[in-house]
C-alpha cells in the first residue's frame, strides 16, 4: 500500500499559503471556504482551543 501526504493549500483567491505543519507535527488541513455553507467560519473551527482564525492570522498576518 502506498500512501501520499500532500499539503494542499489555498489557490490565489483564498490566501495563497499551503496547509500548515504545527510545531506539535500535527497536519493542520485548511478547508477552502465554500458558497454553499456559510455559516462554518474559520473562527468556529479549532485545534487544541486555538481557532483555525487564529492560527491562519499567525501564518499570514497580512
Amino acid at each position: 500500500m502506498k500512501v501520499i501526504l500532500s499539503r494542499k493549500g489555498f489557490d490565489s483567491q483564498y490566501g495563497q499559503i499551503s496547509s500548515p505543519i504545527l510545531p506539535d507535527s500535527t497536519l493542520l488541513s485548511l478547508p477552502i471556504p465554500s458558497k454553499v455553507d456559510v455559516e462554518t467560519k474559520f473562527i468556529d473551527l479549532s485545534h487544541n482551543d486555538k481557532s483555525y482564525y487564529e492560527i491562519i492570522k499567525e501564518l499570514n498576518p497580512n
